[in-house]
């Protein structure tokens, strides 16, 4: 809602819409498409099945497209190796402003926070089309990671100038990826479950330090998003994730941000 009520800010009719429509949501409303719902709102599905001479009313889960984003901090048990015994106790607070700005930048640009995973994230988004214009998931996918990497290295090259030897694979690495998903929410956390995040979390894991590595398919989709200059910088990497045959030659996209922040 922060970031809506930032884009929004211009255009009360729409407020209001992001705000009262989901309150008064029900499944079983005619022409949902054109009301404002949350992804774990849009996930459920109704149904209304003749079942002989009755009626059965049936709720199901349907996915819905998602835009997942996976964040790991690379070599990050090393660093801790090299800290000084004075420093060590500085090493949970400096994993904890890690997952604070990955959580932050995905609110700042109208993402949802899944969880945490020990020292990395994972975050959705999803496209806002009925509260009229308004940048798509993909865009804000891609500069969440951005701003992402680079707020991070900043705390990296912080905690650098601590260690005994210096750790040259410090810092952060990005999957991105678009699919399907269902959308969950229990007990105030919500959770996206399905390809898109797989893929995304492979990705990451394949992905090189203070990189984006997104998806062949993800990067197709950003010609529409990004200025050339932007898309110029991306270069084709090989996909080595092992569930896969190392002689196939799947391939997605990377990106380097600000030149890989070589120091």
């Amino acid at each position: 809602m922060r970031y809506l009520n930032k884009v929004l800010d211009s255009k009360p009719d729409r407020l209001v819409k992001a705000h009262l429509e989901t309150k008064l949501f029900k499944p079983d409303t005619e022409n949902r498409e054109k009301r404002f719902e949350w992804p774990w709102q849009r996930s459920i599905k109704y149904e209304l099945e003749q079942l002989g001479s009755e009626q059965c009313h049936r709720l199901e889960y349907r996915p819905v497209p998602t835009v997942s984003l996976v964040a790991d901090l690379r070599k990050s048990t090393r660093a801790l190796e090299q800290l000084p015994s004075e420093y060590v106790g500085e090493y949970s607070a400096f994993l904890t402003a890690i997952v604070d700005i990955a959580k932050e930048t995905i609110f700042e640009f109208g993402g949802f926070f899944d969880k945490e995973t020990g020292d990395g994230i994972v975050g959705h988004f999803v496209d806002f089309t009925q509260l009229g214009e308004i940048d798509s998931a993909r865009k804000r996918a891609f500069h969440t990671a951005e701003k992402m990497i680079q707020d991070i290295n900043l705390k990296c090259v912080s905690l650098q100038k601590k260690l005994h030897l210096g750790v040259e694979g410090l810092g952060i690495s990005v999957g991105v990826h678009q699919q399907d998903a269902v959308w969950v929410t229990e007990a105030d956390q919500v959770r996206a479950i399905g390809p898109s995040v797989v893929l995304a979390a492979r990705l990451c894991g394949d992905a090189n330090r203070n990189s984006i590595f997104v998806s062949n398919s993800f990067f197709e989709t950003l010609h529409h998003e990004l200025p050339s200059s932007t898309l110029s910088k991306f270069s084709k990497k090989e996909y080595s994730g092992k569930e896969h045959d190392p002689h196939v030659g799947l391939y997605g996209y990377q990106i380097g941000i600000g030149e890989a922040l070589e120091r």
